[in-house]
């Protein structure tokens, strides 16, 4: 039986509805070999919704086995399940029991969230309903990452960073905050994968040509899982298959944005906590003329504190 480094535990929401939603499981292994040696089963259970900060009635789908043609795979029907947002930030934890011709099983966790992005002409909609994200890209080496969520939720902001560490990613998917993670084509393929897995992420937004083929291969899989953004600047080409552009706002007469949503973003360094949410008012303001655009943003050149990000 392979150890749990070996395994990497995937659920995949295949058909989600306010009643219900189709959850599928997959099992994989980077030495294949070692489950080829016998005859593996799976079986287990989903259970939630949990949230620490408010009271939930939790109860336990039972995980099928439908594995065939040597690929580990289940399914679960969760019933009434609850979306994670901000305002509710409910998980659920998938446990798949794994087990060799009728052996000991050995048991893997994967926690994951329900939730339903999607954007419609101009706008931005999370579980039905209109969603206008204000977004700030801090300097936040002074800041405890706790108490910098605690601002940014506070502040209604969602945070935009680049290379998140993982404990960052987790922090806001316990406490309701969306991410916005900023590629650049420096990180790992695997690593952007499982930024995207959590239930706080957003979207991820190419910022560079880099990125854009760096995420390719894994266009499909991140789409399934979040959001899909590109930042562009004048003379750039847009991609088809972004779901949203982001875009400075002294360039919106200069780009063509194929009737995306757009949200505007200024560059500002002397961006705080504090002044985030200030500064995006200031962009939908100065901008309302133009349009009522999907989103605002506040970036800047800062680089995030080592505490919040990884660049390993």
């Amino acid at each position: 039986m392979p150890n749990e480094l070996d395994l990497q535990i995937s659920v995949e929401v295949k058909d989600h509805h306010a009643s219900s939603a189709l959850c599928g499981i997959t099992v994989e292994s980077d030495n294949i070999t070692e489950l080829q040696t016998g005859t593996p089963s799976l079986s287990g259970n989903i259970y939630g919704p949990v949230c620490k900060g408010s009271q939930t009635l939790p109860s336990r789908a039972s995980i099928v086995d439908t594995s065939a043609h040597g690929a580990l795979t289940g399914s679960a029907t969760v019933i009434d399940p609850t979306p994670w947002t901000p305002e509710l930030p409910a998980t659920y934890l998938a446990t798949v029991h794994l087990s060799i011709d009728d052996g000991s099983p050995s048991t893997y966790n994967h926690p994951f969230g329900f939730k339903s992005l999607e954007t419609r002409e101009d706008s931005f909609y999370i579980n039905q309903r209109r969603f206008v994200p204000r977004l700030a890209q801090l300097n936040v080496q002074d800041h405890d990452v706790r108490d910098l969520l605690d601002v940014i939720r506070e502040e209604y902001l969602c945070l935009a960073i680049r290379h998140p560490k993982t404990e960052l990613l987790e922090l806001a998917t316990e406490q309701g905050c969306w991410v916005f993670v900023l590629l650049d084509g420096s990180e790992d393929p695997a690593t952007v994968l499982s930024w995207c897995k959590h239930p706080a992420c957003f979207a991820v937004v190419l910022t560079t040509e880099a990125s854009i083929q760096l995420i390719d291969p894994l266009r499909n899989q991140i789409m399934a899982l979040t959001m899909l953004g590109q930042q562009v600047t004048a003379g750039q080409t847009l991609s088809d298959f972004v779901h949203f552009v982001m875009v400075e706002a002294s360039e919106l007469g200069a780009i063509d944005f194929a009737k995306k949503p757009i949200v505007v973003t200024r560059n500002d360094s002397s961006v705080s906590i504090e002044n985030g949410r200030r500064g995006c008012e200031l962009i939908q303001r100065d901008t309302a003329a133009t349009a009522d655009f999907a989103g605002y943003a506040v970036l800047n050149s800062k680089t995030p504190g080592d505490d919040l990000t990884d660049r390993n």
